[in-house]
């Protein structure tokens, strides 16, 4: 059944993203188009994309791409950058329908535009779970395993630390939480592009280029590792999943909200990408079982020796604490639209947020993930559908 969906959900994001990029004549790779709407962008439309990244940039795209060229070969990011360039489409879409529908998002959109109320209502629940519960969790025990590798403090004055700073972090009216997703995120990317840049300039680039697509086309192992870089590339930027035009509420911009999506999902890929090359160059030997932070965090020891390894840690805490309060964002909005009303803060959400942020960090990651991984796919596969059906609405 898994690989079923799976398999739905690839072919369904490959077609829709061909189709809507050929009809709406290459306006994702537009980059004049998109400089221009940089320059004409308001306050709102950056905490829009702030939103959007803060959701974004997250384990799927560093952990996940590490621990997938681990697993899978150099080969795989091949596929991840095709599908994240690719698939920038898919943002623009759902951003744009997700305004012309008031300016609601993706939950307004598939209930008035396919007129199917029970539909919305599915689409809404689950992304209620997969936000309020499980990407919070695997953020959580993200930041755990991260500052857990530095060794400062004991394991539960540790684990009360970092309840602790959720739980500050996220007390307060949704606008100081937009005001902070807007502080957090440009620091955070600035902090990594700074400390990866120098580890670039290091590695032979083309070589590395080569080495990416002779493993990526390697008929042997060819379609375990486009299954791979497809999934690893979808989970990465988001696109697809509507949840672009829920980030995009905060602006009244339709055009703008729709193209500085797609600047945010480009910016996803760089990151992507530049982390890609730099674990693919980076020599290590794990014992035993392994996950992406490890890895990560190993790569920048390597390089940076300690200093390294405390940047990353607090780079990947930032990652973590942006996409916690984004998908308290993302749940008020899914809330309000059940209640039928306008957003209002809601100290029960934040609530279940600090405790399944503690249940994370006391569970293994790969239980959150083995459910996530699925609800995932069904919100790409309704999204996508509803796109499709609302096809001539999108200009």
């Amino acid at each position: 059944m898994k690989n079923i969906i799976n398999y739905l959900s690839i072919i369904s994001v490959l077609l829709s993203s061909i189709y809507f990029t050929i009809k709406l004549k290459f306006i994702n790779y537009n980059f004049k188009k998109i400089i221009t709407t940089i320059k004409n962008s308001n306050k709102e439309d950056i905490k829009a994309l702030y939103m959007s990244l803060g959701a974004k940039i997250g384990v799927g795209s560093l952990a996940g791409t590490s621990l997938a060229i681990y697993l899978e070969g150099p080969g795989v990011l091949l596929w991840i950058y095709i599908i994240s360039i690719l698939s920038s489409i898919l943002t623009y879409c759902e951003t744009y329908l997700g305004y012309i529908y008031n300016n609601k998002g993706v939950f307004n959109y598939i209930k008035k535009g396919l007129n199917n109320n029970t539909l919305s209502i599915v689409y809404t629940i689950i992304l209620i779970f997969i936000y309020e519960i499980g990407f919070v969790g695997i953020q959580s025990n993200t930041i755990y395993k991260s500052l857990k590798e530095l060794n400062l403090i004991y394991n539960n004055l540790l684990i009360i630390s970092i309840i602790l700073i959720i739980s500050i972090l996220i007390f307060g009216n949704i606008n100081t939480i937009i005001n902070r997703i807007s502080k957090i995120v440009p620091i955070m990317s600035i902090l990594y592009i700074s400390i990866t840049i120098p580890l670039l300039l290091k590695i032979n680039i083309i070589k590395t280029i080569t080495i990416i697509i002779e493993d990526g086309l390697n008929n042997n192992k060819l379609k375990k590792i486009l299954i791979a870089g497809l999934q690893r590339g979808i989970f990465a930027t988001e696109s697809g999943l509507g949840t672009s035009s829920i980030a995009s509420t905060i602006s009244n911009n339709k055009e703008n909200q729709a193209l500085f999506q797609v600047l945010g999902t480009h910016f996803i890929t760089i990151i992507i990408t530049i982390t890609g090359l730099i674990i693919i160059n980076n020599q290590n030997n794990y014992i035993g079982k392994i996950n992406g932070i490890e890895i990560l965090i190993n790569t920048f020891n390597n390089y940076y020796g300690i200093t390294g390894k405390v940047l990353i840690c607090i780079i990947i805490f930032l990652f973590a604490i942006s996409t916690i309060l984004s998908s308290y964002f993302f749940t008020l909005k899914g809330i309000n639209f059940l209640n039928n009303r306008k957003d209002k803060n809601n100290n029960q959400i934040k609530i279940i947020i600090i405790l399944f942020s503690l249940i994370g960090i006391l569970v293994k990651s790969s239980v959150i993930w083995s459910i996530i991984d699925i609800l995932i796919l069904f919100l790409l596969i309704i999204n996508i559908f509803t796109m499709l059906k609302l096809n001539k609405q999108i200009k």
